[in-house]
């Protein structure tokens, strides 16, 4: 566990410290701020899945511009995709200028969603958003091209804590996409998943508006 991880690291680091050894003193001090930022993660999260599942959370539904809440969802987004020199791609598919949802949740959405396909995209490679608006239902499909997941694994990806094989990642908390699924559902809505192994993942979204 993170914790254990950190106390571990710290003896390790007092003992660099009696030595006078500045390599083995960095490494380790690496080693325990990676570890407490995934502790901070991990318990971040549940407070939220706690939050969604007790019905502390209320959804403050607004209007607003569809084009105003993808530039400030790109803002958030960009950040997170530097790194791997991702490319994103957010397509309007229809003409339709405002939705109705809790603005703060949905960044959450966004952002946990993307988050989660950049860890399994390979450097170069790109993301793509499609929104549409039809019969008073708001459409969002996120679309990747990384690893993908299995036939096995796809019906659970939206548990707590749940990792699919081989796709391990200990710096997160593994309740991202649950969380995206306690709030599309706090706003009556759908969530569901498509993959192929290797070839990518789908996540689709209906809102009722």
């Amino acid at each position: 566990t993170p914790v254990t991880s950190i106390q571990l690291n710290v003896e390790a680091l007092k003992n660099s410290i009696k030595i006078d050894n500045k390599q083995d003193f960095d490494y380790f001090l690496e080693k325990i701020t990676f570890d407490s930022e995934r502790l901070q993660k991990i318990s971040s999260d549940i407070e939220n899945v706690h939050a969604l599942e007790s019905g502390i959370i209320n959804l403050f539904l607004e209007e607003f511009s569809i084009d105003d809440f993808i530039i400030e969802s790109k803002k958030i987004i960009d950040t997170l995709l530097d790194a791997k020199q991702i490319k994103l791609e957010i397509n309007k598919k229809n003409k339709f200028n405002k939705i109705i949802i809790d603005r703060n949740l949905f960044m959450t959405i966004f952002e946990n969603i993307i988050s989660n396909s950049i860890r399994y995209c390979e450097k170069g490679s790109s993301i793509e958003i499609d929104l549409s608006k039809r019969k008073n239902e708001l459409e969002i499909i996120f679309k990747d091209y990384g690893a993908g997941v299995s036939e096995k694994d796809l019906p659970h990806i939206f548990e707590r804590f749940y990792r699919a094989d081989g796709l391990r990642d200990d710096k997160h908390s593994g309740l991202g996409l649950s969380i995206v699924k306690h709030i599309v559902e706090l706003h009556k809505g759908k969530i569901y998943a498509k993959s192929l192994l290797g070839e990518g993942l789908s996540i689709y979204i209906k809102i009722p508006q």
